[in-house]
C-alpha cells in the first residue's frame, strides 16, 4: 500500500486540479462512483486514499449530549429515512441505551464517511455529510483539513 501523506490531487479528467477531500463534500455521486471500483484487484493510488477517507475513523469535536463527557461517534438513522442531528451519542453503552430508549427500532450507525455514502438517497447522504461537518468541525471545505481529520496526519 502506498503511504498517504498528503491530499489526493486530481492531475486528470473532469476534475482535473480539484482534491478528492473536498469532492466528498462538494460531489458526493461521484465519490460513490469512485468507491465502487475501488473493490477490483487492481488498487491504485486514488483507491488507497479513498479507502483510508472513508475508512479511518475522524478526530471528533462534537460533545455527546447525554453524557457532556466524551465526543459523539454515533447518530440515530430513524424511520431508515431521517437523520437529527441533534440524535448523537459517544460509544458508551449508557448513551447509546439512553438515546434509543425512545427509538428502539432505529439503528445507531458510526459519524463516519463511508455511512454518509452508503445511504441510497441524495438527500440523506447530504444530510449525513452535514452531520459529520458538525461532529469534526469542519467549517469551510478545505482539503488540507478534511485530510488531517480523517487521515490524521497535519498538513501544513
Amino acid at each position: 500500500m502506498n503511504e498517504i501523506n498528503e491530499p489526493y490531487l486530481f492531475q486528470t479528467g473532469k476534475h482535473a486540479g480539484e482534491y478528492l477531500e473536498e469532492l466528498i463534500f462538494k460531489n458526493p455521486d461521484y465519490i460513490i462512483s469512485l468507491n465502487n471500483y475501488r473493490k477490483g484487484k487492481n488498487i491504485n493510488r486514488l483507491q488507497n486514499h479513498l479507502e483510508a477517507l472513508l475508512e479511518n475513523t475522524p478526530r471528533y469535536k462534537k460533545i455527546c449530549p447525554i453524557c457532556g463527557e466524551r465526543t459523539a461517534k454515533y447518530f440515530l438513522f430513524l424511520n431508515h429515512e431521517d437523520i437529527n442531528k441533534n440524535l448523537v451519542c459517544c460509544e458508551n453503552y449508557l448513551c447509546q441505551t439512553e438515546l434509543k430508549i425512545n427509538h428502539p427500532q432505529d439503528y445507531l450507525l458510526p459519524i463516519k464517511l463511508k455511512t454518509a455514502l452508503s445511504f441510497r438517497s441524495k438527500r440523506l447522504t447530504k444530510e449525513a455529510l452535514r452531520l459529520i461537518k458538525e461532529a469534526v468541525g469542519i467549517r469551510k471545505i478545505n482539503a488540507n483539513e478534511i485530510f488531517s481529520i480523517f487521515i490524521g496526519e497535519q498538513i501544513k
